[in-house]
């Protein structure tokens, strides 16, 4: 059987993580949050200090593989975090993503701005590969870059 690879961090200096870690094994077993092979997904703490266009973030949840939940800062109001992160991962659990293959993948991110409004998103990359030539092989095709969509999917109050 493979078992998950978590991460439990501690917090940085003036920030806190919005569910702990035992909390969030839990929520990951009632929302049966599973891999491909029928064990639940990895969970990760991690501290990131960006704040995007939509908010500070709460999670990634790429589905099938793994949770990463992200610490937020101490001016955001800590009472809010726990019930805006169970919510957002009921929401999000129930969303399904576009197929992915070796070009396409697709996860979704929650986030929370300071007036208590939690979004959530899909964002979908793309990979773009290296022109080849006739007689090459595809497998041998490079990665060049890639593109990033983010798309809103809903918007709530906490």
């Amino acid at each position: 059987m493979n078992w998950p690879k978590d991460l439990k961090s501690k917090p940085k200096k003036n920030r806190f993580f919005p569910i702990r870690f035992g909390d969030a094994v839990k929520a990951v077993k009632d929302l049966n949050l599973i891999q491909y092979d029928g064990s639940r997904i990895a969970i990760r703490m991690e501290n990131i200090e960006d704040e995007c266009v939509n908010g500070f973030p709460l999670f990634d949840l790429v589905p099938e593989e793994e949770l990463a939940i992200f610490s937020l800062s101490d001016s955001l109001i800590e009472l809010a975090a726990p019930n805006a992160i169970m919510m957002a991962l009921t929401k999000a659990s129930k969303l399904t993503v576009k197929p992915k293959d070796h070009i396409h993948n697709s996860y979704f991110s929650a986030y929370i701005n300071l007036e208590n409004t939690v979004v959530i998103a899909r964002v979908d990359r793309t990979c773009k590969l290296k022109r080849y030539r006739g007689d090459d092989k595809l497998k041998n095709a490079r990665y060049v870059g890639s593109s990033t969509n983010e798309v809103v999917l809903e918007t709530f109050g906490v």
